[in-house]
């Protein structure tokens, strides 16, 4: 199978008959581990295998490690692969109310 995310690494498992995700780019994360899988579903748990980009919020160095989420009072976009991609931003509620109209009743004579 080609890797879906370029840069991703799949090995073959020859004594599972599948590939296995072991390695995500930076800026991505595994998702489907086949850790915890039975032998007797292992080839379907191969296919949802994936690297997914980060959240934002939070960044993603790569490999097999998890995505780690950016310090209180910092964000970072969605994708990033460092720390250094958290900067301090300041949150703003913002509500406002628009007006309602009633409809009209079509065909009322």
């Amino acid at each position: 199978t080609a890797p879906r995310v370029n840069g991703s690494v799949w090995v073959p498992d020859l004594s599972r008959g599948v590939y296995v995700l072991t390695s995500c780019p930076p800026g991505y994360q595994i998702v489907g581990s086949l850790a915890s899988v039975s032998a007797d579903i292992v080839s379907a748990a191969s296919a949802n295998q994936d690297c997914t980009y980060c959240s934002p919020a939070s960044y993603c160095v790569g490999g097999t490690a998890p995505s780690a989420t950016c310090p209180t009072g910092t964000f970072a976009p969605a994708g990033s692969n460092s720390s250094s991609a958290c900067l301090p931003s300041i949150f703003v509620r913002v509500t406002f109310s628009l007006p309602v109209a009633k409809e009209l009743v079509s065909g009322a004579v």
